[in-house]
């Protein structure tokens, strides 16, 4: 039985792609939060650094795929 290195390859780059996205929306969360209370504007940073963070992410984990089609 003959693995794909190259199915292993990419599990290994999006598992990190995707770690790497949890960390970036919990510090958007944590700046988010610390600006929020800072300006007392509570929903507005939270909202908009979240929303950025997640919009990046997709855009990077979609660039991820297409870089490593199978």
């Amino acid at each position: 039985m003959k693995i794909d290195t190259k199915l292993w390859r990419l599990y290994s780059v999006m598992s990190g792609v995707v770690m790497a996205k949890a960390v970036m929306l919990y510090g958007a969360y944590k700046l988010g939060t610390y600006l929020d209370q800072k300006f007392g504007t509570y929903p507005l940073c939270f909202f908009l650094l979240i929303t950025a963070t997640a919009g990046i992410g997709l855009f990077w984990i979609i660039k991820v795929i297409e870089k490593n089609r199978i």
